[in-house]
């Protein structure tokens, strides 16, 4: 038998998916399954998408090659968008299209040599880690404490830099997924000012940066050590075209071309011209409706959740995830998702792909169905209690 590479054990899957095909079985077996778990809202896609899609013949008139950097028609319209948002020069070759989830293994093959540390919240995405993993590179975590909203320490992280030379890179995600929390604009400039200052890379996932719920934090000024990382997965409903891009230095940016080149050649054409045509005529309207509709399930699911003693949580201000702290069960995050999902049939994501501190946390999505979320937040409610009446029961102590 062949044997694998040392290179391939580093390889893992995104612990969402695989908690997704857990329940999948099960809904093979004939039990219907409520999904919490995983970030996907094509329920919500923009019916004017569809249509781009389905009806404009120009869009699939071609099937050639795109360039490995990306359509350029795509990469003008990211370009101006990010020169008005950041108020700074960027031009076509300051953005390469690639999908987001490429974009953070790439650009840490580009920043880093083997043995280099990467910066890193906890709890942060969980491709975060396996990137790093990949790359043979070293985690060095920053905690992110729910006492404190979830809010970095810029003297913690500075600290950490201090502690390890190697550190060459900073990631973190604006908006956070687990966390739905957009960090405040005081934070961001104050993490680009010190990643410029060390000569640290930092890259910004922002893949829910439009999903922002409340008064929009400025952006911080850009600086030349600091890359973006985009995805139209989320804020234009369409996680199905794997369309995104960074946005940085040219230099940089040209290697992630490159790479593009080596592993697939290009994404496909036509639905980079379908982006470029959504991002001109719809996408605004899109975003805005996403907001409202995700503000309303917040209140809701805020309302379901908050009475139940058995549960904490920092309220979300940005993205698409309420990030559950459930220790008061006595039951960590592998054990509540597994037991929940086959005395319930609700699936959520364990907190402990997004990080060590996650051992005590679950995370739901509130972008499925409307009538399955609210559903399934009740049953989380009551298996809580239910839980807790277990414990009453075996240890003869009072409940929350």
């Amino acid at each position: 038998m062949l044997k694998l590479s040392r290179r391939a054990g580093r390889i893992q899957p995104q612990p969402m998916f695989r908690v997704l095909a857990e329940a999948q079985h099960i809904e093979n077996l004939g039990q219907p399954v409520i999904h919490l778990e995983i970030g996907d809202t094509s329920s919500l896609m923009d019916p004017e998408l569809q249509r781009l899609i389905r009806e404009d013949r120009s869009l699939t008139a071609s099937f050639g090659y795109s360039p490995s950097a990306g359509e350029p028609a795509l990469r003008d319209i990211l370009a101006r968008k990010y020169a008005e948002e950041y108020g700074f020069p960027f031009h076509r070759e300051n953005v390469v299209v690639t999908p987001a989830n490429a974009a953070i293994s790439q650009l840490l093959a580009l920043l880093c040599d083997e043995g280099d540390s990467v910066l890193l919240p906890d709890p942060a995405f969980s491709t975060y880690q396996l990137a790093i993993r990949f790359n043979d590179l070293t985690p060095v975590f920053f905690p992110l404490r729910e006492e404190a909203g979830f809010a970095p320490d810029l003297a913690e992280i500075r600290a950490r830099m201090d502690a390890d030379p190697k550190v060459r890179v900073l990631i973190i995600d604006n908006p956070s997924n687990p966390l739905g929390i957009a960090h405040s604009s005081e934070i961001m400039e104050g993490l680009a000012a010190l990643c410029d200052e060390r000569g640290v890379a930092l890259i910004i996932d922002q893949t829910y940066k439009n999903l922002v719920y409340g008064e929009r934090p400025r952006r911080p000024n850009h600086r030349p050590t600091t890359f973006y990382v985009y995805s139209l997965s989320k804020d234009a409903a369409a996680p199905a075209l794997r369309v995104g891009c960074v946005v940085g230095d040219a230099t940089i940016v040209g290697k992630v071309a490159d790479y593009n080149s080596l592993f697939y050649s290009c994404l496909p054409k036509p639905l980079q011209l379908t982006a470029a045509r959504y991002l001109v005529d719809g996408y605004a309207r899109q975003a805005g409706r996403i907001n409202a509709i995700i503000e309303g399930r917040i209140e809701a699911v805020t309302a379901i959740l908050r009475p139940s003693p058995w549960l904490s949580f920092v309220r979300p201000n940005a993205a698409i995830y309420i990030y559950l702290n459930i220790s008061r069960t006595g039951l960590d995050s592998e054990t509540f998702t597994k037991r929940f999902l086959h005395e319930r049939a609700v699936c959520v994501c364990p907190g402990t792909g997004f990080g060590p501190s996650g051992r005590f946390y679950v995370r739901i999505c509130l972008s499925g169905r409307e009538d399955e979320l609210y559903a399934g937040c009740a049953a989380l409610v009551e298996f809580c209690a239910a839980v807790g009446a277990e414990i009453s029961a075996r240890e003869g102590v009072k409940t929350p």
